[in-house]
């Protein structure tokens, strides 16, 4: 087909085309088809807003969509046979992934949908986290399936990583977390328990990690939440700071006073953006905006649905 314009984008050049929807095809850096989404789109299909597809074409001519696919889809069940598209050529497989990381920061596409496709870009902090929850016998299954048997709290991940930007952070919290409780999972390593367990040993410098392990190994992770939410019914605040209360009283149980933590109220401030944050975020700023709590304990921190 011939271009009919040009222009670059994220630092690489395209064409303007016309392009066939049933030649396109999907990699692994793509989200999951919603046909849900498709429906909607298709019902209220409106051709002024559907902007363009990006497509990269590879060395052997096959087309792949890079963002649109549901757009694509939606088109062809209401009745298109072409659409238009910025066409890119020559790129890798981690160039198309980068593109489409570059290009989409739709809030409809959860975090394990966009953590996937960092992945496949080589992006080093995506690589690190999971690298760090490998590490301790976790597993990472970007899926909308993921199940009760996989470590989902990604975006408590990435800001535990960028503490210290370099995943040592999160592995001690990590191996706190795994040592007390098992294997990271959905049930045994929420956002709530590594925030708390990062806030404690930030503003704890004496803390003892083996103590603290086996403290709360010996409860167990069903009583420390039950813990945590009767707490929360008496002094109030979020899930994370009544976590936090929890163990520092299991952290104390018989204890010397002069070896007991001493509970520290923690700032009423959300934690800042994982790029931003430091470690004296992490230690002040511990909670979270509660909306967003809710939302990572019951969905997997995924903070939006497709």
């Amino acid at each position: 087909m011939a271009a009919e314009r040009h222009g670059r984008r994220a630092g690489h050049d395209y064409t303007i085309e016309e392009v066939r929807i049933d030649q396109l095809h999907t990699d692994v850096y793509q989200r999951i088809l919603n046909m849900d989404k498709v429906n909607k789109l298709a019902a209220n299909w409106d051709p002024l807003a559907v902007g363009f597809l990006i497509v990269s074409r590879r060395p052997n001519g096959d087309l792949y969509v890079v963002d649109g696919q549901h757009r694509a889809a939606a088109a062809l069940r209401f009745g298109h046979v072409t659409m238009e598209a910025q066409v890119f050529e020559g790129l890798s497989l981690q160039q198309e992934a980068k593109l489409r990381i570059a290009t989409n920061d739709r809030k409809s596409e959860v975090i394990w949908e966009r953590f996937k496709a960092r992945l496949v870009a080589e992006d080093p902090v995506a690589e690190g986290i999971r690298d760090v929850i490998e590490s301790v016998g976790g597993n990472i299954r970007l899926t909308s399936f993921s199940g009760r048997d996989s470590f989902v709290a990604l975006a408590a991940a990435e800001k535990l990583y960028n503490v210290d930007g370099n995943g040592d952070h999160l592995s001690r919290v990590m191996a706190i977390v795994v040592g007390a409780f098992g294997k990271p999972t959905s049930d045994n390593a929420p956002g709530t328990v590594l925030y708390s367990v990062s806030h404690l040993v930030l503003v704890h410098p004496e803390v003892d990690d083996e103590r603290l392990t086996e403290k709360l190994s010996g409860i167990g992770i069903m009583l420390m939440n039950q813990r945590a939410l009767h707490f929360r019914g008496i002094y109030t605040g979020s899930r994370i700071v009544n976590w936090y209360r929890a163990a520092v009283e299991a952290y104390n149980y018989k204890l010397g006073a002069a070896r007991r933590l001493q509970y520290k109220t923690p700032r009423a401030r959300t934690f800042g953006h994982p790029d931003e944050l430091t470690e004296a975020d992490v230690a002040n700023e511990v909670e979270e905006d509660s909306e967003n709590v809710e939302s990572e304990d019951e969905n997997g921190d995924d903070n939006a649905a497709d």
